[in-house]
């Protein structure tokens, strides 16, 4: 339900055109058809994906159904998929994908054949993917091989297109929603392993059997390891609204990964975000992997792959970014300016906008097929935009602000004119636009008069 305080909307189901709608699903958030060296495209309503690896020393083998609805969009359906599959069938029949690039930063997409408007297909491909075949391509850790046994994460980055759900398999940009599951078999590997992973799961013969519910690209998570190789911890945050367990784990190997410290951390930053920005929501639990000298972490639905350092940084991601949602990756640098100014070296800090400086282009043009572009300006100076609203308006007041946010956006998808209106709105104050347009948009000058439809 969308919080109504102080005249301020919430979010408004009428503010794009239902173009290319088929009467259920995603699509009204999707971008629009974009000219490609292959014609128009258009994305399509992912509606499943049901993938099954078998996990071996040599790497995965990989079987995958996806599901899809096309629009009514006189263009080509496409879909992200980073691997080439060894085989492709789309209803029963041998079809062959073609990639094209379609935004930059460049996000490649795999393109199906001309189908007619709002008919359903059921997409089948199988491939099979190397231990090394992502390494080297980030700084996430993915896949090591420990003797027989191995560790297999779900790895994703946010940092670059391509590396969320699709390094696996059929996937689709931020804007959809769609049924995840996976099945893991592990009888191939010698001695036992252990899985720690969202979703449901259910333990079969061969491994485990996971299902994610209306998730998207960026929040399924597991990972699996050799249980004598992994150490464990666990706390109880006692939240408002329930108890939520903290889980903690780590490969005994590393020496940087103190479980017990993290578990610890974890339970005061979920008790500290839930009472300053509203309810937790993802469960009753919090899943947290150690892998200390990896050089990034990330965020995920309840659960982050993390190193120690980062560890309050990725929580506080479960309210923005994994709590409310960018709707397309330009609109990610929110999430970063936002949990930065909660979780850096001086949170909740306020200080005046700088407008003397040259303005700042965190959202990087308004594209909404282009990939992330994340860098240190999203983080440093995206959080200045809320320092600058804690310096007029007081720090507790902008907690209040971004939490009325975060609780109507809450298992939404939003862009980052939805954030700037919501604080223009409670604040009464074109201020807050004029940092938005200096500080994110990268203009010169004050804004405009306020948008007619604002603040009604």
């Amino acid at each position: 339900m969308p919080l109504l305080l102080l005249g301020c909307p919430g979010p408004d189901p009428d503010r794009r055109e239902p173009s290319g709608f088929c009467g259920s699903g995603d699509l009204p958030q999707a971008p629009p058809p974009v000219d490609s060296a292959l014609g128009p495209v258009a994305p399509v309503d992912l509606q499943s994906v049901h993938t099954q690896v078998r996990v071996t020393t040599g790497g995965l083998e990989v079987t995958s159904t996806a599901t899809l609805l096309v629009g009514e969009r006189d263009a080509r359906p496409v879909l992200e998929l980073r691997p080439d599959p060894a085989e492709a069938r789309l209803d029963g029949a041998p079809v062959a994908l073609e990639r094209v690039t379609v935004s930059r930063p460049g996000r490649e997409v795999v393109v199906l054949p001309a189908l007619d408007p709002c008919t359903e297909h059921v997409l089948e491909l199988s491939y099979t993917l190397a231990p090394d075949w992502l390494l080297g391509e980030g700084d996430q850790t993915r896949m090591e091989v420990y003797g027989e046994g191995v560790f297999w994460a779900a790895g994703l980055e946010d940092d670059a297109p391509g590396k969320f759900l699709s390094m696996w398999m059929p996937s689709n940009l931020l804007f959809d929603r769609f049924d995840v599951a996976l099945d893991i078999d592990v009888s191939a590997l010698a001695g036992p392993h252990e899985i720690l992973a969202t979703g449901t799961t259910v333990e079969t013969d061969a491994g485990w059997s996971l299902e994610w519910d209306r998730t998207l690209a960026h929040s399924p998570y597991w990972v699996i390891s050799p249980t004598a190789l992994t150490v464990r911890a666990s706390r109880v945050a006692a939240l408002e609204d329930g108890p939520v367990t903290v889980e903690v784990r780590a490969l005994s190997m590393d020496d940087g990964a103190d479980v017990e410290e993290a578990a610890e951390r974890a339970e005061a930053a979920l008790t500290e975000f839930s009472a300053a920005f509203g309810p937790y929501h993802h469960g009753d639990r919090y899943l947290v992997w150690i892998r200390d000298e990896q050089q990034s972490s990330m965020e995920y639905d309840g659960a982050t792959l993390t190193a120690m350092g980062a560890i309050e940084h990725e929580i506080m991601h479960s309210w923005f970014a994994r709590g409310a949602a960018p709707v397309a990756d330009l609109h990610g640098w929110v999430d970063e300016a936002v949990t930065s100014w909660v979780t850096d070296i001086l949170p909740y800090r306020a200080v005046p906008i700088p407008y003397d400086t040259d303005p700042m282009v965190l959202q990087v043009g308004d594209d909404e097929w282009a990939g992330p572009e994340l860098g240190v300006g999203q983080y440093v100076f995206g959080s200045s935009i809320f320092a600058g609203i804690a310096d007029a308006h007081g720090v507790d007041a902008t907690v209040e602000a971004l939490g009325a946010f975060y609780v109507a956006w809450a298992g939404r998808s939003y862009r980052s004119a939805d954030l700037e209106e919501h604080l223009t709105c409670w604040f009464d104050d074109d201020e807050v636009r004029h940092a938005f347009r200096h500080r994110a948009y990268g203009l010169e000058g004050p804004p405009g008069p306020r948008p007619f439809h604002w603040c009604r």
